[in-house]
């Protein structure tokens, strides 16, 4: 049986990690209303906060709630200023140690594990010729179906301390619905992991899939046949059933080399390129002029693809003024390249 975490309450409620996690809050929001409000008696409030923590008498508030278009409408719960610092300073406490507790196959809102090594990690399974089919998973309304009690099982299978426990349980059910977990809240990233842990280890330990992925609640494995792969698809359909969720219609079988599209990038054997939607996307935010650090991100996520020339001439052509950035990037990332493949 795995260890369980314990010992975990000072490294949240204590005065010095709520100050760090304070500090993460704060990033790029200094000038904010209420942060410059909270940081003007900084001492003071982070002491009070510290008190309602060790004496019990804290209770997170009622989340703010709005709806973005990205590119589907997605209902946003925020939660309070110093509900997000309880947070911050109860995932810089779990985090790493959860993460131990996953399988190396699960790549969202990890440390070292994003979309970028998810990719790769699936162009590498792509160089072995013998997979020709691909399963792709996607559960319906994840963030909103997950079962508050299943998912607080899960979580008492990893962490002992009742206090931790307690407050995270807090958190979890916030909105008093019995299902969903607010997709703004920073404690929602390690809870829709642990969501999932139980089928991550259904594939990898029972069914012994070795070409399983997972992002979020996205799901990729390749096969040799379409029987296996309808055989697999069923299993993990009622596997996915019993933790409390459903497929929706975009779970499907494809053929590898119709190319997959997954966490951004069209994948084939040979290449990946940035998908149309993503691509769309960047063009309307060039047009209308993006920030050096926008450009800088387009550019990396076109990296490791054959769209980057594409890219660094769209961005080139409507950014004139972050030619230089562009540039010295392109230098030092497409130039170097080249001449180490010509050597």
């Amino acid at each position: 049986m795995p260890r369980k975490l314990g010992n975990l309450w000072q490294e949240i409620a204590s005065y010095d990690h709520l100050l760090i996690a304070w500090k993460e809050v704060k990033q790029r929001k200094s000038a904010k209303t209420n942060i410059l409000r909270y940081e003007s008696n900084l001492a003071v409030n982070l002491s009070k906060l510290e008190h309602k923590l060790q004496s019990n008498t804290y209770k997170p508030r009622p989340h703010f709630e709005f709806k973005i278009y990205d590119p589907k409408p997605r209902l946003i719960q925020a939660p309070h200023l110093e509900d997000r610092i309880v947070q911050h300073a109860i995932c810089n406490a779990i985090r790493v140690p959860i993460q131990k507790k996953l399988i190396y196959q699960t790549y969202s809102c990890l440390l070292g594990r994003g979309t970028h090594k998810c990719s790769e990690q699936l162009s590498k399974y792509l160089q072995n010729e013998r997979w020709h089919y691909y399963l792709s998973l996607d559960i319906s309304k994840f963030f909103y179906s997950i079962d508050h009690e299943k998912l607080y099982e899960e979580v008492k299978k990893h962490i002992k301390c009742k206090k931790t426990l307690n407050l995270l349980w807090q958190f979890i059910t916030v909105n008093n619905t019995g299902v969903g977990i607010p997709i703004g809240a920073s404690t929602s990233q390690i809870m829709a992991n642990l969501a999932l842990n139980p089928l991550d280890h259904y594939a990898k330990r029972d069914l012994k899939l070795t070409t399983y992925l997972r992002y979020c609640d996205d799901i990729l494995i390749l096969f040799e046949t379409s029987k296996e792969a309808n055989s697999i698809k069923h299993l993990l359909d009622k596997k996915i059933q019993s933790l409390g969720f459903q497929l929706n219609s975009k779970s499907s079988i494809g053929f590898v080399n119709n190319g997959i599209d997954w966490v951004g990038y069209r994948h084939w054997k040979t290449h990946k390129i940035i998908r149309k939607r993503s691509l769309n996307k960047l063009r309307r935010k060039a047009k209308k002029g993006c920030n050096i650090e926008t450009t800088m991100a387009y550019l990396s996520h076109s990296k490791h693809t054959a769209s980057v020339n594409y890219v660094s001439k769209y961005l080139w052509n409507c950014n004139p003024s972050q030619r230089p950035e562009i540039w010295f990037w392109l230098k030092r990332h497409i130039c170097r390249k080249t001449t180490r493949s010509t050597s």
